[in-house]
């Protein structure tokens, strides 16, 4: 009989702290969420009757952080409050962990106040109370005593229709052990990046360049639409005249206003673009009788790609990234004393290495 007792009462106390978790996340599932959250719910702590926890899992595009947005469901009054968002870092049972701690702090902290009744007298009530206060003597005067502290009241200013289990709740953000992040804000989040690598014409030698870059999300309800800004510096480059045993050389900087779109998989990101380059360019010549130098304003349409891998936290990126300038002006190279010219490469092809860091996420 005792035995009977016993698991009728372990059976029970399961049953009254079962919870109801839906959503699409993948990782972690609904169901691996609900198992983890009955034992970390104290004996007073609970979650409505009739009622679920929601998890909705998104991926931001900018960062690929991993995010699982939380809220209450309740079948009674088909209301749906907020809990919170978390950033989901690690493995799918460390995000299973994560939101089952989020949620049952969030329960220990659910209030559902009484409705006060209020009952107002009746005129006779009030007539009877002004002949007793008329009829009593006024006594000796007393010493009034010292004031005791208010006796706590159940949220006074909460009427009844703020009473609902489903609509007064109480977040436990500033409290909950899980990492929870604030709600979505329109704040606009941007990179400051930093690249390197090798610019070569289809005849011409190669050469070094170095640049930055500047990214933002060009709209805020989709992210995978970046505009950016790059400034670069390219080494110079030389060309010989073989009849003059002179040689000239040109080096180009300038910006590159842009425009590209990003896939996500994972920690893997992909990113496809253009960008409009105006740049400056720079001639010398060297070996000649009178060395020549001047300097042009040249413009390209640059076509360009990139693959790369994003830290857990999202704020560093890791990309390799290919592309081609098609120059819109076709350069020209002579000196006096030879009928010899030389042509500016029209097309340059470039392969480079960089790294983003994320602000304002």
């Amino acid at each position: 009989m005792a035995v009977s007792q016993l698991v009728c009462t372990l059976l029970l106390g399961v049953a009254q702290h079962a919870v109801n978790v839906r959503g699409t996340s993948t990782c972690p599932t609904p169901q691996e969420i609900a198992e983890r959250i009955p034992p970390l719910l104290s004996d007073e702590a609970s979650f409505p009757a009739d009622s679920w926890i929601e998890v909705r899992e998104e991926v931001v595009a900018h960062t690929g952080l991993r995010q699982a947005h939380l809220s209450l469901g309740h079948k009674t009054d088909k209301a749906i409050t907020p809990m919170g968002t978390l950033r989901l870092v690690g493995t799918c049972d460390d995000a299973a962990s994560e939101i089952a701690v989020f949620a049952a702090t969030w329960s220990a902290r659910y209030e559902t106040p009484a409705a006060t009744e209020l009952r107002l007298p009746t005129l006779g009530a009030l007539a009877q109370d002004d002949d007793d206060a008329s009829a009593t003597p006024p006594g000796p005067a007393s010493v009034p005593s010292s004031p005791s502290p208010p006796e706590p009241t159940a949220n006074p200013e909460v009427s009844p229709a703020e009473a609902s289990p489903a609509r007064h709740l109480d977040s436990p953000s500033a409290t909950a052990t899980a990492r929870a992040e604030p709600a979505a804000t329109a704040s606009r989040p941007m990179s400051i990046g930093v690249s390197g690598g090798a610019i070569r014409g289809l005849d011409s030698n190669t050469a070094p360049r170095l640049g930055v870059v500047v990214s933002a999300p060009l709209f805020l309800t989709n992210e995978a639409w970046l505009g950016r800004l790059s400034a670069w510096w390219d080494a110079p480059r030389t060309v010989s005249f073989r009849t003059v045993n002179a040689s000239g050389s040109w080096l180009r900087l300038g910006v590159s206003p842009g425009v590209a779109r990003r896939w996500e998989r994972g920690q893997l990101f992909f990113e496809a673009g253009g960008d409009l380059i105006l740049a400056y360019l720079r001639v010398d010549g060297s070996g000649f009788e009178t060395n020549f130098s001047y300097g042009r304003i040249d413009v390209a349409l640059a076509p360009s790609g990139r693959v790369g891998w994003r830290s857990l936290d999202g704020d560093w990126n890791y990309w390799l990234g290919v592309g081609t300038s098609v120059w819109l002006s076709r350069r020209q190279l002579s000196a006096s004393g030879t009928d010899e010219t030389r042509q500016l490469p029209s097309v340059d092809a470039l392969a480079s290495l960089g790294c983003d860091f994320w602000l304002g996420r």
